[in-house]
């Protein structure tokens, strides 16, 4: 009982965080899950899943089936800091509807650098006019590529008081 109680507080301190860092309306439609990687799905797919899961129980092979975890990660909990992170695939999803801590990047050349897991000067680019940062305080910010005609949400950048952005991209997911 203790473990469900302690997933319930994580999650309600996750969208705290997220609607108080970022201005972002937490969806109804999004339940979340998990001590520490908080994972987000929709009512109406935990619904169908455990509906799935009901049907396999009787199949005797059901064991067989690689089903881990459903949803996506929408977080991390680090526990010894007290803090959260934001996932970058949280961050595309849901990133055009954030109202604060936000970074635009302008140019295809500082789009390259964030997305191959490079430390942006921002203070720099700034005076440039290839980057504009909304940011509030130091932390997690989200992270956008903005051209002529699309904006591009490209996920988590960390913002630090030095005026740098330290990219976030998973090292799986950078480009070289």
């Amino acid at each position: 009982m203790e473990s469900l109680r302690e997933e319930g507080e994580v999650s309600t301190n996750f969208i705290f965080y997220i609607q108080q860092r970022f201005g972002i309306t937490w969806p109804s439609y999004l339940s979340l899950n998990g001590k520490t990687r908080v994972r987000g799905i929709t009512i109406e797919a935990k619904e169908k899943m455990s509906l799935l899961f009901s049907l396999t129980s009787l199949n005797k092979d059901s064991q067989k089936q690689n089903i881990y975890n459903i949803g996506i990660t929408v977080g991390k909990l680090y526990k010894k800091e007290k803090k959260f992170k934001p996932s970058s695939s949280f961050l595309q999803l849901f990133g055009k509807q954030a109202t604060r801590n936000l970074v635009f990047l302008f140019s295809r050349e500082l789009l390259r650098l964030f997305l191959s897991g490079k430390t942006i000067d921002l203070k720099k680019e700034e005076k440039e006019g290839r980057a504009k940062a909304f940011v509030l305080s130091p932390g997690y910010v989200i992270v956008l590529y903005k051209d002529k005609n699309n904006t591009f949400s490209l996920g988590c950048g960390l913002y630090s008081s030095s005026h740098s952005l330290i990219s976030q991209t998973p090292k799986w997911r950078r480009i070289v």
